[in-house]
C-alpha cells in the first residue's frame, strides 16, 4: 500500500547539523588550497612587481580568502563541537568508570601543540625550518636564483621586526626613503 499523496510530497526539513558538517569539510578544503598557494606565492614586494596572480586572484586576495575561511572553520568547528559534545565525551570516557581514557594520547597532543606554538613564537625549528623552506622556494622560483642584495630570510619571533636595508637599490621601491640598517621599516611594509 502506498502512502497518501500529502505525505509523499512533504518536504524534508533543513538540518543545521548537515550544514555544519558540509561547511566544516568545505572550509577545510579551501584552507588547504589557499594555504598551499600562500606558501608557494612570491613575497608581497615581488608579487606586486610582477603583478602575480593565480586563478584570477592576487596575493592579497589569496590571503583574504585564507583568513576568511579560517574564521569560518573556527566558528563552524566550535558549533560542531557543541552539537557533538556528548559523543566526544563518551568517546573519551570509559562508561563503567566515568574516568577520562586516552590520557597519554591527550598529554602527547597537548605537548606537540605547545612545542609547535613555542617554535613559531620563538622562531625555532620546526617552524623556522618551514619558514626557511618557503623563503628558499621563493628565492629560487620567484627571483633570479638568489635573494635580493642585503635581504635576509631569518624568521622573526613575536615582537621582533624584520628590517629593510638602507639602500636605494632594487630592494626598496622607487621613491622610497632610505631606511637605516638599525631601524625597521614597519610603517609602510610591515617587514616586507
Amino acid at each position: 500500500m502506498t502512502a497518501p499523496a500529502s505525505k509523499q510530497t512533504r518536504r524534508r526539513r533543513f538540518k543545521l547539523r548537515g550544514l555544519i558538517t558540509y561547511l566544516l569539510a568545505l572550509s577545510f578544503f579551501v584552507l588547504v588550497i589557499s594555504g598551499v598557494v600562500n606558501f608557494l606565492a612570491p613575497s608581497g614586494r615581488i608579487a606586486r612587481q610582477i603583478d602575480w596572480s593565480l586563478l584570477g586572484l592576487d596575493r592579497i586576495a589569496w590571503q583574504s580568502l585564507h583568513l576568511s575561511f579560517a574564521a569560518v572553520f573556527i566558528i563552524v568547528a566550535l558549533v560542531h563541537l557543541a552539537f557533538n559534545w556528548h559523543g566526544l565525551l563518551h568517546y573519551l570516557r570509559d562508561r563503567a568508570s566515568r574516568h577520562l581514557t586516552l590520557k597519554w594520547e591527550a598529554a602527547v597532543a597537548v605537548a606537540i601543540t605547545l612545542v609547535l606554538i613555542s617554535s613559531a613564537v620563538l622562531a625555532l625549528p620546526p617552524a623556522s625550518n618551514l619558514h626557511d623552506l618557503t623563503a628558499q622556494f621563493r628565492r629560487t622560483f620567484w627571483t633570479d636564483g638568489g635573494a635580493a642584495p642585503g635581504r635576509g630570510t631569518a624568521p622573526t619571533g613575536l615582537g621582533q621586526k624584520e628590517s629593510i636595508p638602507a639602500t636605494d637599490g632594487p630592494s626598496l621601491p622607487q621613491g622610497h626613503p632610505p631606511v637605516p640598517p638599525d631601524k625597521p621599516c614597519s610603517d609602510c611594509h610591515r617587514g616586507q
